[in-house]
């Protein structure tokens, strides 16, 4: 979803979406986009399925905290940029819950 927006005297374009999960690595497979915000449940994690998050992309000024268990429980991992597999910190297919922030 794309929503416009005045700044000064130019029209620009907002992308509300933050942050893009992906089913496998590199940036493939189903994908989802999240906006800023609290997700306790895979349920709400759109097209992907619980524990299937690979790879993701985050813009820039935000960051995620991916944990193992539903409601904010158990591991936690803090991720931002991209990052083409969470192998890489023992988090591959483990996300159950997680929060979206802006950056302080």
């Amino acid at each position: 979803e794309i929503s416009l927006g005045l700044v000064g005297s130019e029209m620009c374009i907002r992308d509300r979406y933050v942050a893009s999960f992906y089913q496998h690595s590199n940036f493939r497979g189903a994908k989802v986009k999240l906006r800023v915000g609290s997700y306790d449940s895979p349920k709400y994690f759109g097209g992907l399925g619980g524990r299937d998050i690979t790879s993701l992309i985050i813009k820039p000024g935000y960051k995620a905290l991916l944990y193992n268990h539903t409601r904010y429980r158990g591991s936690v991992t803090e991720v931002s940029g991209r990052i083409t597999s969470l192998s890489s910190r023992a988090f591959n297919d483990k996300t159950a819950s997680m929060i979206i922030v802006k950056n302080n």
